[in-house]
């Protein structure tokens, strides 16, 4: 038998380097090479062409990096920001026009609105302590800056139960926009037996009754566990877990440490059990591409609204799509979860868990969604990673080392 360190070493070594389109845009943002894969994936789910991807990464990264700023420094007159992909530029919502030229000089473009985020964020939390409404008739609501307006989404025939959610909150019914609901949304968690993968981003967890996805590699420096990102609906604490290795007998024992599920997150924090980080060196973190290559995760830098996204799951392997809200509290019947973060790209059972990138930025883990990419799915929502990182006092494994949140 290999020591501990040693068979994860082993494990590693199982996944080739990736094949990676030029970088130098993305690298001069900060970003580093995508595999082939994530290019084709982008090219398939997106309809990016292929030689652009590099391109277009850089510029998603670049804009979610000026958001951050402005949003900072915008204080009580920042409306929210996206990314417009046919201009290919950031639009900043105003309320203020004076600070159009500090949105202008910072390379976004700007847009006077009517609500600020404060405004529009008051009204959403104020859904979200209003009592919670049948998930058959309400299945979400967010903050869209796009429409500066805090949306609503309902199934058809529920006007009723609509109007007594938004009076029983008390929020700004002028902030407020109803949207029909396509679908039901439901956790991704798989109650089938899994392939064989490794113990990467994306590949395999096993549980006591299914299956899901781990999601990012993490460390916990107060008490030296090394383990896993995954979803919170996948496992309760002390649920034990079995990661499985690429393509091979060999595998690796896991345990719930941390679950948050539903309520104000779905989290959770899995350990490695036969392996303890000492200090002396740093387990590389990647996501599988799940053409044997993978991933090499950078940071985590949040993209913004708009942005092209990726996630790597056990069922339906690489899929793409863009950001199209933050913020989002999901009706699930299990009940509500806030602050998700909603998705284009499409998922499926056993996927929960699974980590999504923006280019080599860490995102998140997926959540759950509609139906399954078979069935015409188009909605995922996934856990964003920092909140988890300070809710358990993890640090990102990257390849530069551990990154706090």
């Amino acid at each position: 038998m290999h020591p501990p360190l040693t068979r994860l070493a082993v494990a590693l070594a199982l996944v080739a380097s990736a094949v990676a389109v030029p970088a130098t845009a993305l690298a001069s943002e900060g970003g580093a090479p995508v595999s082939a894969l994530y290019a084709q994936a982008m090219t398939r789910d997106l309809g990016v062409d292929a030689t652009q991807v590099e391109a277009r990464l850089a510029v998603e990264l670049k804009a979610a990096k000026t958001e951050e700023k402005l949003s900072q420094s915008l204080g009580s007159s920042y409306g929210g920001a996206w990314f417009d992909e046919s201009a290919s530029t950031l639009v900043v919502g105003i309320t203020d026009a004076k600070q159009a030229a500090r949105v202008a000089a910072a390379g976004a473009t700007p847009k006077l609105v009517k609500h600020s985020v404060a405004r529009l964020s008051a009204s959403k939390n104020a859904l979200d302590r209003a009592p919670r409404p049948a998930a058959s008739d309400i299945t979400s609501w967010y903050v869209d800056p796009a429409t500066n307006s805090v949306v609503v989404t309902a199934r058809p025939g529920a006007d009723n139960a609509v109007k007594d959610f938004i009076a029983a909150s008390g929020a700004d019914r002028t902030t407020v926009k109803v949207e029909q609901a396509t679908a039901s949304y439901h956790t991704t968690i798989d109650s089938f037996p899994a392939t064989e993968w490794a113990i990467y981003g994306g590949s395999a967890l096993l549980l006591p009754n299914g299956s899901c996805s781990s999601g990012f590699a993490v460390w916990r420096a107060s008490d030296g566990v090394f383990g896993m990102t995954t979803a919170g609906h996948c496992g309760t604490v002390n649920t034990p877990a079995t990661f499985r290795i690429v393509n091979g007998p060999l595998t690796e024992q896991g345990t719930f440490r941390n679950s948050m599920f539903p309520g104000s997150g779905d989290m959770a924090f899995v350990s490695h059990d036969s392996y303890q980080f000492e200090g002396t060196g740093f387990v590389l973190q990647q996501v599988l591409d799940y053409t044997g290559r993978a991933i090499p995760v950078d940071g985590l830098q949040e993209a913004a609204v708009g942005a092209s996204i990726c996630h790597s799951g056990i069922s339906t392997g690489f899929r793409c799509g863009r950001i199209t809200a933050r913020n989002v509290t999901v009706n699930y019947v299990e009940g509500p979860v806030t602050g998700l973060t909603q998705t284009s790209a499409c998922g499926d059972f056993g996927d929960s868990g699974g980590p999504y990138l923006a280019g080599t930025q860490a995102q998140g883990t997926v959540s759950g969604g509609d139906r399954g990419c078979s069935s015409g799915g188009r909605i995922t929502f996934f856990q964003p990673i920092r909140p988890v990182l300070q809710a358990y006092g993890l640090n990102l494994m990257t390849r530069f080392g551990p990154m706090p949140g």
